[in-house]
């Protein structure tokens, strides 16, 4: 029961992901945005490093979806690699079509995006999943 209710969530958090994607505007760099997204990467990435998983599920508000009752709009996971980066599995539709692709980007790339605030939520799988999540992707 509990998968059939966590695969009903990640349908409705796609579906909603989905009715937004039309939002095509994009927002210019500047050196204090790059510089704080670096930043937050950074003070991700000792977090992440202060804990032994392989593996975890990063969830950020790529949108504002509190007309749904929502918070979070996307999450991806992201992977420990041999040399101690992280890289981070997860899927984007294209603006403004039903077409989507799988993207593999470092913290940065994943935090660049323009965020309707700046939170990160890390969930951490029992070992078991976290093994499997690693052997899979």
């Amino acid at each position: 029961m509990k998968r059939f209710a966590f695969a009903l969530w990640l349908s409705a958090i796609s579906l909603n992901a989905y009715a937004d994607s039309a939002n095509c505007h994009q927002k210019a760099n500047t050196p204090e945005s790059i510089a704080a997204t670096m930043d937050q990467a950074l003070q991700l990435k000792q977090q992440l490093n202060s804990q032994s998983d392989p593996v975890v599920i990063l969830v950020r508000q790529g949108q504002d979806m509190s007309s749904r009752h929502l918070t979070w709009s996307h999450a991806g996971y992201a992977m420990r690699q041999p040399n101690g980066d992280w890289r981070v599995y997860h899927n984007l539709n294209t603006c403004g079509t039903a077409e989507s692709a799988l993207y593999i980007q470092g913290l940065y790339e994943f935090l660049a995006d323009d965020l309707v605030n700046q939170s990160i939520a890390v969930l951490r799988p029992r070992s078991d999943i976290a093994t499997a999540l690693q052997t899979l992707l």
